[in-house]
């Protein structure tokens, strides 16, 4: 692993929204790795970070990746980076978003894009074979609205506990990811008792 990029909308209105999940568990593993280098550039933030590992500091560089433009552009940027850089999309996470995925469960997957305009854009400027964390933001259909309004909408105050355990065990997932382990029974494990 080599690129993680969280999907999001840059404006701040959009801040805690369902649709910036990404964002917030980039944040969150950027609060937990130590940070090398930060810049501006490939209209993106991007961060150069050193995870902690338990034989101390892993080796090679790891960027993430929060895209400045808004969520159904950030395949170009993401994919003018990975070719400069010369990351190949199996070497690419990509964090984002589902609606049909109850609140707060993870799954893991290699291809397609359910729909999902942010990853779709990353499909035409990134091949398809790059990792995907999905994170469910609930059935905009159960409570009657469209998709693009519901996913611009905050997490109701019961959702708030569970997303914060989502995005927590995103951001250890990841790392168990980064140091080549392998996570599918331990989503399946947090998706059974995530209550």
């Amino acid at each position: 692993m080599k690129l993680i990029a969280g999907l999001g909308n840059p404006a701040t209105k959009y801040g805690g929204t369902r649709h910036n999940i990404g964002y917030e568990v980039l944040e969150s593993l950027k609060n937990k790795w130590e940070t090398i280098n930060c810049s501006s550039k490939f209209e993106a933030e991007i961060n150069e970070v050193r995870p902690q590992s338990d034989r101390g500091l892993t080796s090679g560089k790891l960027y993430l990746f929060k895209s400045k433009t808004f969520m159904n552009e950030s395949g170009k940027p993401l994919g003018e980076f990975a070719r400069f850089y010369k990351i190949e999309p199996q070497e690419v996470l990509i964090i984002y978003d589902d609606v049909d995925l109850p609140v707060g469960h993870l799954r893991l997957s290699e291809g397609g894009s359910s729909g999902h305009q942010g990853v779709l854009s990353i499909m035409e400027n990134l091949e398809e074979d790059f990792w995907r964390l999905r994170i469910g933001i609930g059935d905009n259909r159960a409570v009657g609205l469209p998709s693009e309004t519901y996913v611009l909408q905050k997490f109701k105050p019961e959702e708030k506990e569970i997303i914060k355990k989502s995005i927590e065990k995103s951001a250890e997932l990841i790392e168990m990811l980064v140091k080549g382990e392998d996570i599918k029974s331990e989503i399946a494990e947090f998706n059974k008792n995530l209550v």
